[in-house]
């Protein structure tokens, strides 16, 4: 679907290797008691990858999708079938790949305070921006 933005210890993943995404994404719903949903969350996964605004990048057991903003600045959401410890690792990962790409901002939603803190703690700036909306700057 696109060209790597990913630094050599993040996968892209395109739906050729559905293997590995159909697992992290099944196990994710499971953990949130909606493994029912499956087939419409993988198929809307597969309806966004095939338009030229969205990525989908892996560290581990967790998806980045990523919406591209114009500007050097992107959106994620995360769909995580790794442990909260592991999780914060994979984010730490995904923004060391997505600086290398030349991304200077990183928008998320989290309610999560604790995400912000652990970001704050390794250096990064976030700034909360509205609601549940934060931004990262690289």
């Amino acid at each position: 679907y696109s060209k790597s933005i990913a630094a050599n210890t993040t996968e892209e993943l395109t739906f050729e290797d559905d293997g590995i995404t159909q697992n992290i994404v099944l196990n994710a719903l499971k953990e949130q008691g909606k493994e029912q949903n499956f087939k419409k969350v993988y198929g809307g996964l597969h309806h966004i990858l095939s338009g030229k605004d969205y990525r989908l990048l892996r560290e581990g057991n967790t998806l980045f999708l990523i919406k591209i903003l114009g500007n050097n600045a992107c959106h994620i959401q995360l769909i995580n079938a790794d442990s909260p410890k592991k999780v914060l690792k994979n984010i730490l990962e995904f923004l060391k790949a997505i600086q290398k790409a030349n991304y200077k901002e990183v928008q998320f939603d989290t309610t999560n305070q604790k995400i912000v803190d652990f970001l704050e703690h390794q250096g990064y700036t976030v700034k909360h921006q509205n609601n549940k909306n934060y931004v990262v700057s690289l």
